[in-house]
């Protein structure tokens, strides 16, 4: 009995290890969803753990005249961590069509230039959408995900530091939208 050879190259393995990926939406605008911490599977699914800081500006406080300033605008911090996956569906060549999943909690933080910043609240959100990754080298590529997100925001405060009281806020909130999320993924 003679054996036939298989002249088909075999399909490239994926590297498995340590992940590190840095997550921004806007042409890195921001580091919204930030650091993803994590690993990489045999098959190309990628799981982990991110940390995330972002920082928006308020507008419309109410003037306050200590210390010789105006509080004009006020700002909102959150601090989020989440746990999530980048599912691999399918691959051609050197770009993968992944699906991204994940589920995050967020403590926010409001401030003006003036008063000390105050709890505004918490938020618990899921992110998930489909995304393509293009992998320059074996250990490294570029992402980019179309997200879809929904937020429920609750135990807000009733105003932000230097707002009109008068212009209460609700105490929660439930919110979606859509957004691109753009990645730099490393394996190591």
């Amino acid at each position: 009995m003679s054996r036939v050879a298989d002249d088909a190259a075999p399909e490239e393995d994926f590297k498995t290890g340590f992940v590190l990926a840095l997550h921004a939406t806007g042409a890195f605008s921001s580091l919204d969803n930030g650091l993803f911490l994590g690993g990489r599977a045999s098959t190309g699914t990628i799981w982990g753990v991110g940390l995330s800081f972002a920082a928006e500006r308020l507008s419309g406080g109410a003037p306050s005249f200590a210390f010789g300033q105006s509080a004009t605008s006020s700002s909102t911090y959150g601090l989020a961590i989440y746990p999530g996956v980048q599912l691999a569906l399918a691959r051609a060549g050197r770009v993968d069509l992944a699906f991204d999943v994940y589920l995050g909690f967020t403590k926010y933080f409001t401030t003006d230039r003036i008063a000390s910043a105050a709890s505004d609240g918490y938020g618990v959100w899921t992110n998930v959408g489909p995304g393509l990754r293009l992998w320059l080298t074996p250990s490294l590529a570029f992402s980019y995900s179309a997200i879809f997100d929904v937020l429920y925001r609750g135990d807000r405060a009733p105003f932000t530091a230097g707002q009109a009281v008068n212009q209460f806020r609700a105490s929660s909130e439930l919110t979606a939208s859509i957004f691109g999320r753009f990645g730099i993924t490393a394996v190591f």
